[in-house]
């Protein structure tokens, strides 16, 4: 990262290209400054737009954080540095070179900021040159999608320009772009109706009309209204009349199909009294791919209707496409309907006509939508069949998709059941999903339930594939109340290495999991500390990142670590062990006299480290600020201090 960004100064412009193309994989909010330097300052075109696609390309980052941490960036929000949008605005309206504007609107698209709306709709409007059009009218899209607008002033101007975009620009891909950018601007907040009906009215019309714009663009427009949350009668019933008609083409019934299956939230009577057409086009029309959209659509939105499962059931007897019946199957485990679940065991005898492989398809899923509509109320009318799968199929494919449909049926049978296909089964598949499904299965007896845990260290310790191993360490972590002592030792055992290094940090995480769930507590809880301290210290660079990451989790019990993760947050070479180990720091229960020892280290880190993630781990733990072990007493309260701290 520093060297590219370093290279953004070179005297060669193809090296400073190269690297701000090469910034965008690294995805890292630290080149932010150092590329909008380039994008207001370099004489290079190619450098300027390369600059301007990156910062595109950071700005969800920046923005939504990563996943499981979507917060991770917001203490650079006020940050002038690490904002991208007000520059970007500018070279779309001032930069001389085409390339540049058009890079910089489809960065704009992909920060979906609203204050990019003017500029971008007076280059909708106005440039001369064919992309930047282009790619604004897609960025005035991408950022309706992102926001709801309401039918405001900002709204209505940029409404028009993608309109007259759609109606009087000279290139067809232009048109088609703005088409599908209408789709995206559809509103909840139209006191009036009178731009959604304009809206409507235009990709209805163009339906009608020789516009030249492809019609399946304008029926998936259509289709990202309704993802809005539209109940638009004129927009449901045009998409109804289209599936059925037999004027449409395949691709265009398909199309119309696809764009009324909405989200979960959004059904509503309209839809409901499209479900007999989707029946009916299911049975009746020609091309199988009609048949197989309404199938899936029947499991997707329409799941909500009381009648979507007889038609369903219907395709699965009888008809002889074999993609339908799969088709079927599925939506038949999304809907999860009882009514369905003697006709799903029938399913699992596939037709003999089909190949093999077929019949292997459709019996795994059959399964798998048995599984699904048995457990939403445990009917255990399926168990018998699956246990027969489990047990006797010859395939090993239909006896792992056995054992993980049983994961929702709570009954001591399926437990054992499971255990004997763990510990026994020839197919390391087989294995490794009887383990996978076990860490699920609730049985709810304590005889059952350390009969599972047993079961599961022997195979931690005994199991031939690494892989099971190290989910056997995974899935005790979260059965780590029956047998704390017990699992403790058989993890400790675990992360010597001689089970193999994916093994060894399954065991490191579990230790944590079982931290943070409380399942080890005094001398138990000390012991686990201090062997993660051991293993920071000592092991190779994973072991020693998920020891740090794992004593995060002990809370108070950890405040033993304290010392031993400012050392690894100043001297570890590897930057990803120092920032997780500053992101323990920022969890652990201090006590007072480690209040003052822990802060000092951290200011260091958040202005010295050579590393941007370090830097920003320790700010946003300084930022939280730090209670001591009884969490009476406030360490220090840094929020002021360093909330304005540029880094």
């Amino acid at each position: 990262m520093q060297t590219l960004t370093r290279e953004l100064e070179s005297q060669n412009d193809l090296v400073r290209r190269n690297a701000a193309e090469t910034l965008s994989g690294e995805s890292s909010p630290a080149a932010v400054p150092a590329l909008i330097e380039s994008l207001q300052g370099d004489e290079d075109a190619w450098v300027r737009s390369a600059a301007a696609s990156t910062l595109g390309s950071i700005c969800p980052i920046l923005q939504y954080g990563i996943e499981g941490d979507p917060d991770r960036y917001g203490i650079l929000h006020g940050d002038e540095s690490y904002q991208p949008v007000p520059p970007l605005i500018a070279v779309v309206q001032v930069d001389k070179h085409s390339i540049v504007r058009s890079s910089a609107a489809r960065a704009l698209g992909l920060c979906q900021d609203a204050d990019a709306i003017p500029a971008l709709t007076a280059a909708a409007e106005g440039d001369e040159d064919y992309e930047v059009r282009k790619a604004a009218v897609k960025a005035l899209g991408d950022i309706g999608w992102g926001f709801d607008l309401g039918c405001q002033r900002s709204y209505k101007k940029s409404l028009a320009a993608l309109l007259a975009a759609f109606h009087r620009d000279n290139e067809l891909d232009i048109r088609s772009v703005a088409a599908e950018a209408l789709g995206n601007f559809y509103t909840k907040f139209d006191t009036d109706s009178t731009c959604n009906e304009e809206v409507v009215s235009v990709l209805i019309s163009a339906l009608d009309e020789d516009s030249g714009v492809d019609d399946t663009v304008l029926i998936k427009a259509l289709g990202r209204i309704g993802k809005r949350g539209f109940d638009d009668t004129v927009a449901v019933q045009t998409l109804r009349r289209g599936l059925l008609s037999e004027d449409w083409p395949s691709q265009k019934r398909v199309a119309a199909i696809e764009a009324l299956t909405l989200p979960l939230d959004t059904y509503n009577d309209q839809l409901e009294e499209a479900v007999p057409d989707l029946q009916f086009v299911m049975k009746n029309a020609r091309d199988v791919n009609i048949r197989i959209a309404a199938a899936r659509a029947l499991g997707g939105t329409f799941r909500h209707s009381g009648n979507a499962v007889v038609g369903l059931i219907a395709a699965l007897h009888a008809d002889v496409d074999w993609r339908l019946r799969q088709s079927a199957l599925l939506s038949l485990g999304e809907i999860g309907s009882e009514e369905a679940l003697p006709a799903l065991i029938v399913a699992m005898q596939a037709n003999k006509n089909d190949s093999i492989i077929q019949r292997r398809m459709q019996t795994c899923n059959a399964i798998a939508a048995l599984g699904q509509v048995a457990g939403n109320g445990n009917d255990l009318r399926a168990l018998p069949a699956l246990l027969a799968a489990l047990h006797g199929d010859e395939a090993a494919s239909v006896r792992s998709a056995a054992a993980k449909a049983m994961r929702l049926l709570l009954h001591s049978d399926v437990a054992y059941a499971l255990v004997a296909a763990m510990q026994k089964d020839q197919d390391m598949e087989v294995r490794y999903t009887a383990v996978k499904t076990l860490a699920q299965v609730e049985v709810f007896d304590d005889i059952v339930e350390a009969h599972i845990v047993e079961a599961l260290i022997d195979v931690l310790q005994t199991d031939e594939e690494e892989v099971v191993r190290a989910h056997a360490a995974e899935a005790l972590s979260k059965m780590g109340w029956v047998n704390p002592t017990g699992v403790k030792s058989a993890l400790f055992a675990a992360m010597q290495g001689n089970m193999g290094p994916n093994v060894s940090q399954a065991a490191v995480t579990s230790l944590g999991y079982m931290g943070v769930s409380h399942y080890l507590f005094g001398v138990d809880a000390l012991d686990a500390v201090a062997s993660l301290i051991t293993f920071m210290q000592e092991g190779d660079f994973h072991m020693r990142r998920a020891a740090a990451q794992a004593l995060s989790m002990f809370g108070h019990s950890a405040v033993g670590a304290v010392a031993p993760l400012i050392s690894a947050m100043e001297n570890d070479k590897a930057p990803a062990v120092r920032q997780q180990s500053t992101a323990a720091l920022g969890h652990i229960d201090l006590q007072p006299h480690q209040c003052e020892m822990a802060v000092t280290a951290l200011k260091a880190r958040m202005m010295h480290d050579l590393d941007f993630e370090v830097r920003v781990e320790a700010k946003r733990a300084l930022m939280k600020g730090f209670f001591s072990w009884d969490h009476r007493q406030l360490c220090d309260d840094e929020t002021d201090s360093v909330k304005d701290v540029q880094i």
